[in-house]
């Protein structure tokens, strides 16, 4: 099973008799679930998801849900970044607040970049955190997904962000310093038992991050 987040609605390409759906727990109207056919089938689909209010969820049925991500990602400008979720000796997690919802700090991957650098060279650029250690490369989606993705629109193309996660810990002491340049106008680091707050107000691949790293410690 695959997840992507497209128009902000949670995409799930998956077999028919595989894997659970797990936002479609009953039939609802705000749910759509179909059978993948082929790519002029797959461009109607998108299509869909961007043009319906209040969609809850999509489920893209497939014998080979592998070949229907390929395909879906024709349909979109290829982004890659990498990005970094940060635990310090408090077990406190660090967030960073960016146009209006909590985020944690990532950004694109530059040419001849390994995903490690970039994600430790982002953290360090967006919140002014120091002594960095990558712990491991995150998985999502029960442990088959190395990346997060989302569709967003940048000057009117439509661009899908594959976002590799590595979780890594710091004992810096130091002030954090969000990178206002970027749109960045708070970084804090948070207890776990107060995630609950922040994450109402937040994106769904984010959510899928830090519960991907919750399950870990």
């Amino acid at each position: 099973m695959y997840k992507i987040y497209i128009n902000n609605v949670p995409v799930y390409l998956t077999t028919k008799q595989g894997d659970a759906l797990p936002d479609a727990t009953s039939h609802s109207a705000d749910i759509l679930i179909t059978d993948y056919a082929n790519k002029k089938h797959l461009f109607e689909i998108i299509d869909k998801i961007n043009s319906t209010v209040d969609l809850r969820a999509c489920y893209i049925l497939s014998r080979n849900p592998k070949s229907a991500l390929t395909h879906l990602k024709k349909f979109f400008k290829i982004v890659e970044a990498a990005g970094g979720i940060v635990l310090n000796e408090n077990q406190e997690l660090l967030l960073i607040f960016r146009r209006g919802k909590w985020d944690l700090p990532k950004g694109k991957i530059d040419t001849g970049e390994t995903k490690r650098k970039a994600a430790i060279r982002e953290v360090k650029e967006e919140t002014g955190v120091k002594k960095l250690r990558v712990m491991q490369a995150l998985k999502l989606s029960k442990g088959k997904q190395s990346c997060t993705y989302h569709s967003y629109i940048e000057n009117d193309v439509a661009c899908l962000k594959v976002t590799y996660w590595f979780l890594m810990r710091s004992v810096s002491q130091g002030v954090l310093i969000p990178q206002l340049e970027e749109g960045i106008v708070q970084a804090e680091w948070v207890r776990l038992d107060r995630l609950g707050e922040f994450m109402e107000n937040t994106y769904g691949s984010v959510r899928d991050v830090i519960e991907a790293v919750r399950s870990l410690i």
